[in-house]
């Protein structure tokens, strides 16, 4: 259920908390109803040379999710509406990112190299392979995705021209189509290399070989996020 919260704030000639950031807000609208002109920032280091200027009776509207702060030429008062898409939603969440990358065949046989930069401390979700239009090297046109430890350590020479991943086919961690490298255990079911202590990267390598032409499309979407650790409490 969404939520207007409506809040009266004081500012004084020193920056002050109007507003904590908040990833489920859709829009804020700020009122000065006070005399002084108000600059407001998004940390605690707003001043009036670097904030966004809000005069006596004007509003400003934004879908930022950020903190806001606020400091005055002199003291003042703004009110704040506040709406949001259901329950705020907690500082330490993070967002779920997907990269792709595009692989076009070109005349000529070779190597396309396509390379997904993870953060540190993030968790790899999947990693989904599927193409377009199917390649048409005369000889083969195959795909391993791995990293710099492994490069087919996610998944082993996947057969572009169409044995492997027909139009409309999709290879992923979970329908793995026979192309699972050493990070993913049918047997067991588990997955290494999915937490990423260091910064990393998710590399797809598709080599052709023999005369090609121009038709093949394949993509490769990398599904990640970069958690915050809040630590656990004993009691």
């Amino acid at each position: 259920m969404a939520t207007r919260v409506v809040t009266n704030v004081a500012v004084t000639t020193t920056a002050g908390s109007v507003l904590a950031s908040n990833l489920a807000r859709t829009t804020l609208t700020i009122r000065n109803f006070g005399n002084a002109i108000v600059y407001l920032g998004s940390t605690n280091a707003v001043t009036s040379a670097n904030g966004w200027a809000l005069r006596p009776g004007e509003n400003w509207t934004d879908t930022s999710t950020d903190a806001v702060w606020a400091i005055g030429t002199d003291t003042s008062n703004l009110e704040v509406i506040e709406e949001s898409a259901g329950s705020a939603v907690a500082t330490t969440a993070s967002f779920t990112v997907s990269e792709e990358i595009s692989y076009t065949e070109t005349n000529a046989a070779g190597v396309y190299t396509g390379t997904v930069v993870i953060p540190a401390g993030s968790i790899i979700h999947d990693i989904k392979v599927f193409s377009t239009v199917l390649w048409t090297a005369s000889t083969s046109a195959m795909m391993d995705v791995g990293d710099a430890g492994d490069p087919d350590g996610w998944f082993t020479q996947i057969n572009l021209k169409a044995t492997d991943l027909a139009l409309g086919e999709e290879i992923n961690f979970i329908q793995t189509g026979g192309k699972e490298g050493a990070y993913l255990s049918l047997t067991t079911g588990l997955r290494t290399h999915n937490y990423l202590a260091t910064a990393s990267s998710v590399i797809g390598v598709v080599t052709t070989v023999g005369t090609t032409g121009t038709a093949g499309r394949t993509r490769m979407v990398v599904v990640y996020s970069t958690p915050v650790a809040v630590a656990a409490t004993k009691v």
